[in-house]
Formats: C-alpha cells, sequence, structure tokens
C-alpha cells in the first residue's frame, strides 16, 4: 500500500502500476488506514484493525484563551494525531510536537540561506518539508505561507521572498506557544 504527501490525479494509477495493491494520501485518519487494511488482510485479521486503540487517559480538550491562538492551530489535526496513540507508548503528539519545534529553526535558517544564496531548488525542497510537517500538526497558516515559497522555488521566481519568508518567521513564532501547551498537558 503506498502512502505519499501528494494527492495529484494519475498518483494513484502511477503506484499500481508500480506494483501497489492500494494507495492513500495525506492527510488520512485512523477511520482511512483501518478501511484500506481490512481490505487487504486476509479475514482473520480483518477484526482487529477496526478496533480503537485503548487509552489510558481519556482525551484532553484544549480549550485556547485567547481567538488568535485558536486560529493558529486546527484541533483537528492534533485529534488525528492523537487518534493514532498506542496504550503504554510515549506520547506521539508531544513527541511529534518536540521534534517540530527543535527542527523548525534549522530549517527556517537553511531556507533564510537559500535565499539569501538565490538558490530556487533548496528554497522548494526544504519549503515542501516544513508546509507538509505544519499542516500535519493544524499550522495551516504557516503552511499556507511555506505552499507560497515552495511555488516560488518550483518556478525560480524568487521575487518578494524576503517578505514572505519574514510572514514564515512571525507565523512560526504564533505556534510555538499553543504547541508548547500542547505538550504540558500531556506531561
Amino acid at each position: 500500500i503506498a502512502l505519499t504527501a501528494n494527492a495529484l490525479s494519475g498518483d494513484r494509477e502511477k503506484c499500481l502500476a508500480a506494483g501497489m495493491d492500494d494507495y492513500i494520501s495525506k492527510p488520512f485518519g485512523q477511520d482511512r488506514i483501518a478501511e484500506i487494511l481490512k481490505r487487504w488482510l486476509p479475514d482473520n485479521l480483518q477484526e482487529i484493525v477496526g478496533q480503537p486503540p485503548t487509552q489510558s487517559e481519556p482525551p484532553v480538550v484544549t480549550v485556547n484563551s485567547e481567538a488568535t491562538e485558536s486560529d493558529v492551530i486546527d484541533q483537528k489535526a492534533l485529534e488525528n494525531i492523537r487518534a493514532l496513540q498506542s496504550e503504554g507508548a510515549e506520547d506521539i503528539l508531544t513527541k511529534i510536537i518536540t521534534l517540530f519545534l527543535d527542527d523548525t529553526p534549522k530549517q527556517l535558517e537553511q531556507l533564510h540561506q537559500a535565499l539569501r544564496d538565490k538558490d530556487a531548488n533548496t528554497v522548494r525542497t526544504i519549503a515542501h518539508s516544513l508546509k507538509s510537517s505544519s499542516a500535519n500538526l493544524g499550522a495551516l497558516g504557516l503552511s499556507s505561507l511555506l505552499k507560497e515559497l515552495e511555488e516560488k522555488g518550483r518556478t525560480n521566481s524568487l521575487t518578494e521572498s524576503a517578505e514572505l519568508f519574514v510572514k514564515v518567521q512571525n507565523e512560526f513564532q504564533r505556534t510555538i506557544e499553543p504547541l508548547e501547551f500542547e505538550t504540558v498537558k500531556h506531561d
């Protein structure tokens, strides 16, 4: 079963032609994974797939005190990650958020350097990576800005990229506090 970030026309056919049995693209939830696995697993394993994971604690619902914070992170994306949590395992949401918050400043510095060097291909690559990780964590505003930057890199048109990069940096700063809050409430 192919898993891809692309959802372009023809991707499914390419995966099937390459020998895959099925195809799923991001974003996806636990229900979609279960649906595809049930289709391909032997009958004796299909019942296990449909069972939701057991949780040691009920999920915590986040209520943001400021309206601006609620606009920064889409809680549905975080809920989708929480749904993948296995009982007794390290908190997956905390792990993903920590990786994102640790790695993104380094990638932003590399992106800034690529913009200074007018290296459109590196701009495209880094912006694409950051766009996907931002979207996975529900930072949709950040993801949208990075998509614009990715497109500028793809078309080798880096005009006005400096201004766009400043917006990316500012939007990333806005994501830090709400994401850190998510990690604190699971400690």
